[in-house]
């Protein structure tokens, strides 16, 4: 499978992007971002030189690379079976360096309130605490969404858990239906997309 993943680099003294604008240096599997001011002189926005702190590539990985992180952060680290790991999916990770810092996957799962539609499922994300909220759930939703529409997809769903609801509302995707408590793993609410 292919997917454009972006090579991200951010500030240290900012948890945001330094852009204003995104420049695409190519379109090849593996393919490279490089976070600018849009005017095309290489500088990255906001400074004057271009000092990187932090690099995060994403890239597509096995599941079972990306399982414990799974199990830590969605399941209290306890060492249980992951739904859907035995079927078909997509997984993509982002790293800083070796270390994985965040993680989702896709996999083709109509939905329960439209059967019919070719549908792909989120599932599985997850971040480092320590990296939250500093723009990794977003790139591996990004790669996401951009194998999903590769692939002809026409609907995007998750059961979402509802502290990361606006997180997801951000992104473009709605509530339908009414939030429920999972006894296991606590509150969600399902979301959707069309894409």
């Amino acid at each position: 499978m292919t997917v454009v993943t972006p090579l991200i680099i951010c500030s240290a003294s900012s948890s945001r992007f330094l852009h204003t604008g995104v420049t695409r240096l190519s379109r090849i599997r593996n393919a490279l971002w490089m976070i600018t001011d849009g005017r095309g002189d290489g500088k990255m926005a906001g400074s004057q030189s271009a000092s990187v702190d932090v690099v995060r590539e994403v890239r597509e990985v096995p599941a079972s690379e990306t399982a414990q992180l799974r199990r830590d952060v969605l399941r209290g680290g306890r060492p249980v079976a992951l739904p859907g790991d035995d079927e078909p999916a997509f997984h993509v990770g982002v790293y800083e360096g070796q270390l994985l810092v965040g993680t989702g996957n896709v996999r083709l799962d109509p939905p329960p309130f439209e059967a019919a539609a070719p549908a792909w499922r989120l599932r599985g994300m997850a971040t480092l605490p320590s990296h939250r909220s500093q723009g990794v759930g977003a790139l591996v939703l990004h790669a996401l969404l951009e194998h999903c529409r590769a692939q002809g997809g026409a609907t995007f769903w998750c059961n979402a858990r509802t502290p990361a609801r606006a997180f997801y509302e951000r992104a473009g995707l709605m509530p339908i239906g009414e939030p429920w408590d999972d006894p296991e793993i606590g509150p969600h609410v399902r979301m959707w997309m069309s894409l």
